[in-house]
């Protein structure tokens, strides 16, 4: 379980730079997708770039963790709640700051 936490962490860390330089473009697979985001850039842009910011803030709590926690690494609570506390912890948060624009219907 610890390789998938480092696997995580480094994901984390590549997502969020990417995201939050605005480098990954509407999809269907990466970034915080709604309803909104899928709908304008500028939504997209605002939600991911909030979002790639909480996912290094994560990986940060996650390296924190394993390094000033280190008796617990063996305990499959304490890999639990860092392998899947911190993410669902993020897109919350994300999901909480992310307000988006209005978008104009161009059939009106």
């Amino acid at each position: 379980m610890l390789y998938f936490i480092i696997a995580e962490i480094l994901i984390f860390v590549f997502l969020g730079f990417k995201l939050t330089k605005k480098q990954i473009t509407r999809n269907g697979w990466i970034g915080y997708r709604t309803a909104s985001t899928l709908a304008s850039d500028e939504n997209w842009y605002k939600a991911n770039s909030i979002l790639g910011k909480g996912l290094l803030a994560g990986a940060g709590i996650q390296v924190l963790s394993l390094v000033l926690l280190n008796q617990y690494i063996e305990s499959e609570i304490f890999q639990g709640v860092i392998a899947g506390g911190i993410p669902l912890l993020v897109i919350a948060i994300t999901a909480i700051i992310y307000k988006p624009s209005k978008i104009e219907d161009p059939s009106l």
